[in-house]
């Protein structure tokens, strides 16, 4: 899978230097210099990692990770000339996944980019890790069953967190309700399919409440059932 990274610093150095190292580990580079610009690449694009200065032009600090981490769950490398801590704990408050100091060797920064892929996906859409499913745009801890969407908890009924889970574990797949009932109800329901559909739309109904993208991933095919969609677009 191509992975897409969005890099947002006014710095053109920076971007040009990072550019070239991440060009060449087949990774799909996305430039802005300002956090509006940032912010718009970022819905355009399907981003799965983003590289941003905490201070960019006259834009407040974390102004930009600000407006990302509302939005969605990708992990975020921060890069800043400040060291304090005070600073740092900010960002990661804030959930970013890494914070670089600058000066910094770009090999490093490479080196982190591609050990949080990793971490976060694993040449998979989503990363099971340990007991969690991490999307872009959602998470699900199985352990605690809890799902998380722009840092929030999403209130689900035992029911719904077992129908999404089951959907987080076959992304991308054309699901028959027949197969929702048997692998999430655990038994044949004949004559009831319509039960799916009530519960997929209570489903979506919740997850929209936070995030139309998460709702969006759950998607009806005509005649066949249902598919979870691994990386859904925002709608412009």
């Amino acid at each position: 899978m191509m992975w897409t990274i969005l890099i947002v610093d006014p710095d053109s150095r920076t971007k040009s230097i990072l550019e070239t190292l991440l060009e060449r580990e087949n990774l799909t580079l996305v430039t802005a210099t300002s956090g509006h610009e940032g912010v718009f690449l970022f819905r355009k694009h399907n981003v799965h990692l983003v590289i941003a200065e905490a201070h960019i032009g006259d834009e407040p600090d974390f102004d930009f990770i600000k407006e990302v981490t509302a939005i969605s769950a990708v992990p975020i490398v921060v890069l800043s000339a400040l060291s304090h801590d005070a600073h740092r704990i900010r960002g990661f408050e804030l959930g970013v996944a890494d914070y670089v100091i600058k000066p910094f060797s770009p090999r490093e920064v490479v080196l982190r980019v591609k050990r949080l892929l990793k971490y976060f996906y694993d040449s998979s859409p989503f990363k099971e890790v340990g007991n969690f499913y991490v999307f872009s745009f959602m998470s699900l801890d199985l352990s605690n069953r809890e799902v998380m969407i722009n840092q929030k908890k999403v209130k689900l009924t035992p029911r719904e967190f077992q129908l999404l889970r089951y959907f987080a574990e076959h992304p991308d797949q054309v699901i028959s309700r027949r197969e929702l009932l048997q692998g999430v109800w655990g038994y044949e329901y004949f004559g009831e399919e319509r039960t799916v559909d009530v519960h997929i739309r209570k489903l979506r109904d919740k997850l929209k409440v936070y995030s139309s993208v998460a709702a969006s991933a759950i998607q009806t095919e005509w005649k066949r059932g249902y598919r979870f969609n691994s990386s859904p677009q925002a709608k412009k």
